[in-house]
């Protein structure tokens, strides 16, 4: 039996980052110096952080960018306590791996997809969940256009796939990978006849509305925001599957990390959204604040993850 499908909603405000990060380049030379500031906080020693991302974090931000961007938020976080942090942009999840088992990072922030795939592996202590205007949650969608026939994933088989690569951990996307399995597909990579990975969902969107691809997985709000400016889309784009709510960001710190240490950081970054600085910092993640983590909040992932590996072992035993 057929799934009905969605139609799509309006959404309310879209700002490009590009201008935002022309607007925060201008604040530069008020947001610098505040890294330099002495210590008001108090404390008996300065505190040195090193805070870790993982690249599938930035929505349509290229890594040169993200590292300058990182930089100065770090720089604002230790002007808190008047200690110092440094940052990296992790290309990969083993990269992110590596550096938490050595050590070497303190604080990251991932993908729910990639903190899920990490907890097992190296001790993490979730802080925060990002939040986006006033939900937590964000949805995948899967997108074709109305007048193509398609009507359920099987219909595009052999057909070709785009989507945002911040929405794939080590190259994959496990919610699409569990559809396909569920109607049976043993090896989902060869399900399309070519899948590729772009940095912004508008590179995802328009190609399939231009008719140059078949399908395309972005998130509902990218989709809403797009169809929002441009009624069209609307019009002419079907969605034909929808996840369940995810959050979009997770920020933890790695276990053994000092107590002192990891509460002066909650601190911190709880308070973000109390100055300007953060707030445009924020912005630039597409974040608005930050929320404080619950296990709940990750609990239809959960459910995600143990469908995909029951029904990966399923198909295996029949090969």
């Amino acid at each position: 039996m057929k799934k009905p499908v969605r139609r799509l909603s309006v959404a309310t405000h879209f700002v490009k980052p590009g201008r935002l990060l022309r607007r925060f380049i201008l604040l530069l030379p008020v947001v610098l110096p505040l890294a330099v500031l002495p210590n008001t906080s108090g404390a008996a020693e300065a505190v040195h952080t090193s805070v870790g991302f993982s690249v599938s974090t930035f929505l349509d931000v290229e890594k040169e960018r993200a590292q300058a961007i990182t930089s100065i938020w770090s720089n604002l976080v230790a002007a808190k306590w008047g200690g110092t942090a440094s940052t990296t942009v992790c290309k990969s999840l083993d990269d992110l791996e590596k550096k938490l088992r050595s050590k070497h990072l303190d604080l990251v922030v991932l993908l729910p997809e990639e903190y899920l795939q990490l907890r097992n592996k190296v001790n993490l202590e979730p802080l925060f969940v990002s939040a986006r205007d006033k939900d937590i949650f964000d949805r995948l969608v899967l997108v074709v256009r109305r007048d193509s026939n398609a009507r359920c994933i099987s219909d595009l088989k052999g057909k070709t796939l785009i989507q945002q690569h911040t929405l794939c951990a080590k190259g994959r996307n496990l919610w699409l990978d569990t559809i396909l399995m569920r109607t049976g597909v043993r090896k989902p990579e060869r399900f399309f006849a070519q899948s590729r990975n772009v940095l912004k969902p508008s590179a995802a969107i328009l190609p399939v509305f231009f008719r140059k691809e078949d399908a395309c997985v972005v998130t509902l709000r990218s989709l809403q925001v797009m169809a929002d400016l441009n009624p069209q889309l609307k019009r002419e784009l079907l969605v034909l599957e929808e996840s369940r709510p995810r959050p979009s960001a997770i920020i933890a710190t790695r276990k053994g990390l000092p107590a002192s240490h990891r509460e002066m950081l909650r601190d911190v970054l709880q308070s973000l959204d109390r100055t300007v600085q953060g707030k445009q910092l924020l912005t630039l993640f597409r974040m608005n604040r930050l929320v404080p983590f619950r296990p709940e909040y990750l609990a239809r992932m959960e459910e995600l993850f143990r469908e995909h590996d029951i029904l990966r072992t399923r198909l295996a035993k029949r090969n």
